[in-house]
């Protein structure tokens, strides 16, 4: 129906063919325009060198370094301790001496074992320790 509007022209009352355009399709175009540009731009930003997936990498990398530097500096003080002990207990130091060294003490009795038993005991020849002798 046309409905004058008093200026020589007419307008028409009801819904017009553009209103269908407007008001129905090119908002869910816009929409999905949109929608599928954030997505481009997500999976993009994912996949890009610098982009989240390196960050999140970074991230867990970040945090094992953390864990291992943790085990080392508990190590750290282990070994610290260790040395302390070392150096300043007379008993440790003579434990080591004995254990790592293959030292013995001086009224220690040292017993030798052969495995193949070809050696004979006191002999001059094989055993670089002189025998005990009687004293005159």
């Amino acid at each position: 129906m046309k409905i004058d509007t008093g200026r020589g022209g007419y307008e028409t009352s009801g819904p017009r063919k553009d209103d269908a355009v407007t008001h129905g399709l090119r908002p869910k175009i816009l929409f999905y325009f949109t929608l599928a540009l954030a997505l481009a731009v997500s999976v993009f930003s994912y996949f890009k060198d610098d982009g989240f997936r390196n960050i999140f990498k970074t991230e867990k990398k970040i945090l094992s370094e953390k864990e291992l530097l943790k085990r080392v500096k508990e190590e750290n003080e282990l070994l610290k301790y260790r040395i302390k002990t070392a150096r300043e207990d007379p008993h440790n130091i003579e434990k080591l001496a004995r254990e790592k060294l293959n030292m013995v003490g001086k009224d220690d009795l040292v017993f030798r074992f052969y495995e193949d038993g070809s050696r004979d005991i006191g002999s001059e020849k094989n055993d670089p320790v002189p025998p005990l002798t009687a004293p005159p």
